[in-house]
């Protein structure tokens, strides 16, 4: 495709609205099918915030043909109610049973005009800026609010959407599959490393051990494994107590609270700052290899501090930890096992209550842990941190791969597509 701007962009002055593009809530004829012919349904359930059907339930025709939303194949499913409207809640109907399918009275159907591509108008409607024009026009009652049919007149779209709907729906659905297929890869990762926690830290190395024992609380684990109290290994201080009087001071230092530790990782964004005196320092601040526990919230949710900040400090929503010998204990190692742990219940288990709001000190100091030797820990952190890094590359890939789709999405309502080499970029 030839291109005469010295910036590679295609301008559109001329929009179309969507409206102009698509019929919404069409009717449709089944009177070509009997009562007990089957056909697709798709409840709110079984469609994704990613805009995808993920089930395959069909019913009678008898069952649906009232109280229900129909359809055919080829339309567009739009979630109209808060919060499925914002989360991305649709689906392309494709594949349906019979070509017919009915589903929640909470879907719009857009169905597109004769010339439109139905994948084009796909693409469109799980658009984040069209989904965010379609929440600001909502009403309703507070937790009812809904998308009225007529939205699809307040979404413009450039006429070069169509113009290039044969260039640019390929390319839509090329960026969407590859999305698809790297979120598989990380589901995939995700499952190993679960499934590598658990083998690990109740078989150790592969062929290293051949006797095991049994724990009350910790159940199968190598014979040569120590087992200890957690206060046993560490010493444990809860962090600063957050009040009206330490945001007044002079002595302000940034500090983390429960929100900042995630699984695996710190989350420095919005960092906020407390008083904290000179001679409170060595109490409150962090050092490199500190253990950080969550004490509410999702309980025991861990993660290392790496000296992301010169000057840190924490509150008291938090534990810190450390190693009461050196060379005892990899910091990786018990952020592994508390993940391992929190997955199997020790924690309840351990306490005997139903559910934890708080993991206390003196709760924490007498959990009990399993320790192999530290070569074994060192061995055992290598392999899943390998897994782990698998998948943070293929998030931050598909991060890419969803800013990319972002763009072409929106250079379909602005106008202004990017080319290179005769093709979209």
């Amino acid at each position: 495709m030839n291109n005469s701007n010295s910036n590679n962009t295609i301008k559109s002055s001329t929009f179309l609205r969507l409206s102009d593009l698509v019929e919404v809530n069409p009717t449709i004829d089944v009177s070509r099918l009997s009562k007990k012919d089957r056909v697709s349904f798709i409840p709110m359930a079984d469609v994704s915030d990613g805009g995808h059907w993920v089930g395959s339930q069909t019913r009678s025709l008898s069952e649906v043909i009232t109280g229900y939303t129909a359809f055919q194949e080829n339309d567009v499913l739009f979630a109209k109610i808060t919060p499925c409207t914002e989360n991305g809640k649709g689906c392309h109907a494709r594949g349906l049973s019979n070509g017919i399918g009915f589903g929640s009275t909470e879907f719009h159907v857009l169905r597109a005009m004769d010339g439109v591509d139905s994948r084009l108008i796909y693409h469109l409607s799980i658009s984040p800026d069209v989904r965010a024009k379609a929440t600001s026009l909502m009403g309703g009652s507070a937790g009812q609010q809904r998308v009225p049919s007529d939205f699809v007149r307040a979404i413009k779209i450039s006429c070069k959407a169509t113009e290039l709907q044969e260039l640019l729906v390929p390319m839509l659905d090329s960026v969407e599959e590859a999305i698809e297929t790297t979120r598989a890869v990380i589901d995939q990762t995700r499952r190993l490393k679960t499934a590598l926690l658990q083998d690990l830290l109740t078989n150790g190395l592969p062929g290293q051990h051949k006797n095991f024992k049994k724990h009350k609380y910790l159940h199968k684990m190598p014979a040569a494994w120590e087992t200890k109290s957690i206060g046993d290994v560490c010493v444990i201080e809860l962090g600063k107590m957050l009040s009206k009087v330490v945001k007044t001071g002079r002595h302000y230092r940034p500090y983390l609270g429960n929100a900042s530790v995630l699984w695996g990782r710190i989350d420095l964004t919005d960092l906020e700052e407390m008083d904290i005196r000179d001679d409170e320092l060595e109490r409150y601040s962090l050092q490199p290899g500190d253990i950080l526990i969550c004490e509410g919230g999702e309980v025991g949710r861990t993660a290392i501090w790496e000296g992301q900040l010169k000057l840190c400090c924490y509150q008291k929503a938090l534990h810190r930890l450390r190693p009461l010998q050196p060379n005892t204990l990899v910091p990786d190692f018990m952020r592994f096992f508390m993940e391992h742990a929190v997955r199997n219940n020790l924690l309840v288990r351990f306490t005997g209550e139903s559910s934890i709001a708080h993991l206390t000190r003196e709760t924490l100091i007498n959990v009990p842990m399993v320790l192999p030797p530290l070569a074994e820990q060192e061995h055992i952190v290598a392999a899943i941190k390998s897994v782990e890094m698998k998948t943070k590359s293929n998030e931050k890939f598909q991060d890419q791969l969803v800013q990319v789709k972002s763009a072409l999405s929106q250079g379909l309502l602005t106008g202004r597509i990017f080319l290179k080499g005769g093709s979209c970029e």
